[in-house]
């Protein structure tokens, strides 16, 4: 069978067939069909590209190519078997060696692709087989894709996250302070027989509370418990609430090692201005603030900012005999966030759709 006819580069203007660099013209089908890493090394002679030799080899896959742009290559399959060993190596072109996909005008670029890529390794040191690998255009899709995907998925992530991590934290302290509500029961008697003054928040908290916490700081002003004012919060529905958070003549407040803001009262509902005088009248409730974050916002009722109450039973979630519809009414995106503490604890300590997150 005859072979197909290569055309050949002149150089010097003889009129012998010259390659680039006044070289021979190399035999494409022997020579450059033993290319290993564009044919997989799938001819006898294993002549491995180097930048000595690549310029030749170059130059024949141009005459290669400039045939088929040119309809000069045979149409029998097996007179063009050489040039698709020369040019569809499998690596680099998905494959297109087994599928014997012949080159033609309407694929050749790609194939030219795959060819400077292999032309690229070998001028770049490289000896190994070129790897199958994405184009930046796939791999920008991609990374779009994931962007998006990222973009809708995220917000929801974190907020499940935050949310456990409420439970957890809220949990803890709980546990933390009816624990020290028992050991003060044990040196001091039950709860009922609590000599507690209302008028007294230093000495109620230094027998009754402080022998029982670890406590990190003392918080004489808000300041030094880190808030930006004294009444720093928020109730659930997004209003002021007008609590303080130190208050010398109500309660005392510290900050545990955990990093947790508690403040003991011997009376609640108390309200002061940034001056200390009282907006608000206080009671005889025994509550304790809750802050699982210390001074970091949100610092918003039912996020995490709580009220417990200290009864005979212990320390217990504010509002806990209340029925449950007037729970749920005040701890809402419409209510306070009062008994959000309360609201938690019936529903099994989870945060379920109706709750003012």
């Amino acid at each position: 069978m005859e072979k197909p006819i290569i055309a050949t580069h002149t150089g010097g203007g003889g009129n012998e067939p010259q390659g680039r660099q006044g070289k021979p013209p190399i035999d494409v089908e022997n020579n450059l069909t033993c290319h290993p890493e564009l044919v997989s090394g799938s001819c006898p002679r294993k002549i491995i590209p180097s930048p000595e030799n690549i310029n030749n080899i170059t130059f024949a896959f141009h005459t290669a190519k400039r045939q088929v742009r040119g309809n000069l290559v045979p149409q029998k399959e097996s007179e063009t078997e050489w040039l698709v060993k020369i040019l569809c190596h499998p690596e680099l072109i998905s494959g297109s060696y087994h599928r014997n996909i012949i080159p033609s005008p309407e694929n050749i670029n790609n194939i030219s692709f795959a060819f400077h890529t292999a032309k690229r390794r070998v001028r770049g040191g490289c000896a190994t087989p070129c790897k199958a690998a994405f184009t930046l255009a796939e791999v920008l899709i991609t990374l779009g894709i994931i962007g998006v995907v990222a973009a809708m998925t995220m917000p929801t992530l974190i907020a499940n996250y935050q949310k456990q991590e409420t439970i957890s934290k809220l949990q803890k302290v709980y546990t933390v302070l009816n624990q020290a509500f028992k050991l003060s029961e044990v040196d001091n008697g039950e709860f009922e027989y609590w000599d507690i003054d209302h008028d007294d928040p230093g000495t109620y908290f230094e027998k009754y509370w402080k022998p029982y916490f670890k406590i990190a700081k003392m918080c004489n002003t808000y300041q030094e418990c880190g808030y930006e004012a004294v009444a720093p919060f928020l109730k659930a529905n997004g209003q002021k609430e007008t609590a303080s958070i130190v208050s010398n003549g109500y309660r005392r407040t510290f900050i545990t090692t955990d990093g947790v803001v508690l403040s003991t009262s011997v009376k609640g509902g108390a309200a002061l201005d940034e001056d200390g005088n009282v907006i608000v009248p206080g009671n005889d409730f025994l509550l304790i603030f809750i802050d699982i974050n210390g001074a970091n916002r949100p610092n918003q009722l039912g996020k995490d900012f709580f009220y417990s109450i200290v009864t005979k039973k212990g320390v217990l979630a504010h509002g806990f005999g209340l029925p449950d519809d007037e729970v749920n009414t005040d701890c809402s995106k419409t209510g306070d966030g009062y008994y959000c503490l309360s609201k938690l604890i019936r529903e099994g300590w989870k945060i379920k759709d109706d709750y003012p997150w």
